[in-house]
């Protein structure tokens, strides 16, 4: 007798429509950020960051992200392909603040997920 395995549902979900713009630019590079991440079956996810530029780093340039609210900082460098100290980025190479500060200055790496930027 044949048997036929049915196979699992392996499609990837649909991603996330994903916006960012800067709410307000005190100077180039430092001010507030909204990004914002819907799927077609949830609400919109916003998140409002404090963004300031690091000094003194000596590759590229660097800021801090600090979660409007919940006081959570994180740390993106956007030097070669970037990098940051989130949960997200040591698990899987990639995140929201790096992709988002990279695409606001226009620096987005190979493989970044893209951000539509509004004004």
């Amino acid at each position: 007798m044949n048997s036929t395995k049915v196979r699992p549902n392996t499609q990837a979900r649909p991603q996330a429509k994903r916006t960012c713009r800067w709410l307000a630019r005190i100077r180039p590079g430092t001010g507030y950020i909204e990004v914002t991440m819907k799927e077609d079956s949830k609400k919109p996810e916003g998140f409002v960051y404090a963004v300031t530029p690091l000094e003194g780093v000596g590759f590229g340039p660097a800021f801090e992200l600090e979660k409007v609210g919940s006081g959570e900082a994180y740390h993106v460098n956007l030097h070669g392909h970037g990098s940051c100290d989130c949960l997200g980025h040591e698990r899987h190479g990639h995140c929201k603040h790096r992709d988002v500060m990279s695409q606001l200055g226009g620096t987005a790496p190979p493989g970044a997920r893209q951000y539509t930027i509004s004004s």
